[in-house]
């Protein structure tokens, strides 16, 4: 939530009123919750809910890499190394989440 802040805040000062991405941030931010909460109170479909959203988010951050990774010299590492810093946790919840033990632990 704190990052699509940031970018709504960042779009502001740069006058940008057609910026989304923050917003598909927020959302995909709220939805991965929303399915942490539900597998929580053990409920199969808070898998499904919180994999969605997932890859809404990893599908955006990988967007954004490629947007940005020819911005300025250099920035091709940078940006990779920041996607890579936001998609390494994201991919591994998410293995770990459809591994067989988590999944019977799910109604």
């Amino acid at each position: 939530m704190a990052r699509a802040y940031f970018y709504e805040m960042v779009s502001m000062m740069g006058e940008n009123n057609d910026y989304v991405r923050g917003w598909i941030y927020a959302g995909s931010a709220i939805g991965t919750l929303v399915g942490a909460f539900l597998m929580i109170q053990r409920k199969r479909i808070g898998l499904y809910i919180y994999t969605l959203f997932q890859f809404v988010y990893i599908g955006t951050v990988l967007i954004t890499t490629f947007m940005y990774r020819n911005s300025f010299k250099g920035s091709d590492k940078l940006a990779y190394g920041i996607a890579a810093f936001f998609l390494i946790p994201s991919i591994i919840f998410l293995i770990l989440y459809w591994t067989k033990p988590i999944r019977s632990q799910l109604k």
